[in-house]
């Protein structure tokens, strides 16, 4: 993972707990991201972060308990916590 990714990740600060929905698809390896892509069912549904995966993204629960981890720019904050 590139070390832009990361930066840009971390500088979103998310929190666990933070509702989030999913926008679009993305490619494997865009914008630095190394995850592969294989979680077409979840977009433009909203789920709950669990926690800053690093390099693997952002893993987010869904109302059917399974987890993805995501890229930060395929998600927008439906729900911000305050620190």
């Amino acid at each position: 993972m590139s070390e832009e990714y990361l930066k840009a990740q971390q500088a979103l600060h998310i929190i666990k707990g933070e509702r989030v929905l999913i926008l679009r698809r993305a490619a494997s390896g865009e914008n630095g991201w190394v995850n592969s892509w294989c979680m077409d069912r979840y977009v433009d549904t909203i789920g709950t972060v669990m926690c800053d995966n690093n390099e693997a993204g952002i893993k987010v629960r869904h109302i059917d308990g399974m987890y993805w981890n995501y890229p930060y720019f395929v998600l927008a904050f439906v729900e911000r916590l305050k620190i």
